[in-house]
């Protein structure tokens, strides 16, 4: 592997780090009965910064390399997303088996980024 741009080592090592916090918002949108705006604004600010993330991505020449990391950084962010969305619909019967086959939100994606961040 040739050595990675920077700014690619420092947006993988951001993306890695936000896994942590991740697994914290899809925990609590997998199981608080009532969620409130904090865990809106928690969602957001995920969503948003794997969004930031991939903005500057794009400013790096495309590579295979860059192309994945984006995927990945897309992946995260969907799941972020969707788990917001199970949260802030109503908790219906159904509502407790689909949480329940959630997950954590951790994917063999996210342990890829872990491993391209320990590897750049």
């Amino acid at each position: 592997m040739t050595a990675p741009d920077a700014r690619l080592r420092d947006i993988v090592r951001e993306g890695a780090a936000l896994l942590t916090p991740m697994v914290a918002v899809v925990e609590r949108c997998r199981t608080e009965p009532n969620p409130r705006q904090d865990l809106a604004r928690a969602c957001g600010a995920l969503i948003s910064s794997y969004g930031a993330l991939r903005e500057r991505l794009w400013s790096i020449p495309t590579s295979p390399l860059v192309t994945r990391v984006d995927d990945i950084l897309y992946l995260e962010q969907r799941i972020v997303d969707e788990a917001a969305r199970l949260a802030f619909r109503p908790h219906t019967h159904g509502w407790f088996k689909v949480a329940k086959a959630f997950g954590d939100g951790l994917t063999d994606s996210s342990d890829e980024l872990l491993l391209l961040a320990a590897r750049l």
